[in-house]
């Protein structure tokens, strides 16, 4: 059965959700080593213009991770490549997509606090 609260979340086997943390620390070690390997800004730039803090900054909120992501290598991948991106340039643009990715995730929150206890 499931437990009240968490039928909306996709049921994934341990194994399958082991497999998309390894694909998520790849495809982020990737990114960030295109991002971080060059001098200039001009990588970075082009990764913002093309929309790509959205999905880089949505990989620490999938509904199907487990609740010990925040402590996987995954998650540091995805942290380290931010922190990349900050180091270089554009402190207030990925400071604004976090906050929107936020403020989006705490309204998904608001039928926890309609439902009856």
């Amino acid at each position: 059965g499931s437990v009240e609260g968490t039928e909306s979340r996709p049921d994934c086997s341990a194994k399958s959700v082991s497999h998309l943390q390894e694909y998520i620390m790849n495809a982020v070690h990737f990114v960030d080593t295109i991002l971080s390997n060059n001098s200039t800004d001009d990588h970075i730039n082009e990764f913002i213009t093309q929309g790509g803090l959205k999905p880089l900054v949505r990989l620490l909120a999938l509904p199907v991770l487990p609740l010990d992501y925040p402590n996987s290598n995954a998650c540091l991948a995805v942290t380290g490549c931010c922190r990349s991106i900050l180091s270089i340039a554009h402190p207030k643009k990925l400071l604004e997509v976090c906050l929107d990715e936020f403020l989006q995730l705490l309204k998904s929150l608001e039928v926890f606090l309609d439902s009856p206890r």
